[in-house]
């Protein structure tokens, strides 16, 4: 990750940094990061402990994949080796839903 932002006015990078992360709960309590990875490694690396999320345990498990898959591949020029780790991890996670 570069680190350019790092120079941006408080009120613009505090802007930027507080568009929500989507999530979801698990079973076991703690949360999956469906949107927003790069945002919640940035917001890390400033020291915040606390950022904006959406909770969305409404979606089944292939909604939230679909969601996950849109997201990582509007990133520019994704390298194709995430391409098809997304898509094989869509794959898998549509046939456990229909099992």
């Amino acid at each position: 990750m570069t680190a350019g932002w790092m120079n941006w006015p408080p009120p613009f990078s505090s802007m930027v940094f507080s568009t929500p992360i989507l999530v979801r709960t698990r079973k076991d309590g703690r949360y999956d990061l469906l949107v927003g990875k790069r945002r919640l490694l940035a917001c890390k690396m400033i020291g915040w402990e606390k950022i904006p999320a959406i909770l969305r345990d409404d979606l089944k498990e292939e909604e939230a994949i679909a969601i996950s898959l849109t997201e990582n591949l509007q990133r520019a020029e994704p390298a194709p080796i995430i391409i098809a780790r997304i898509l094989k991890n869509f794959m898998t996670g549509m046939a456990r839903s229909k099992n």
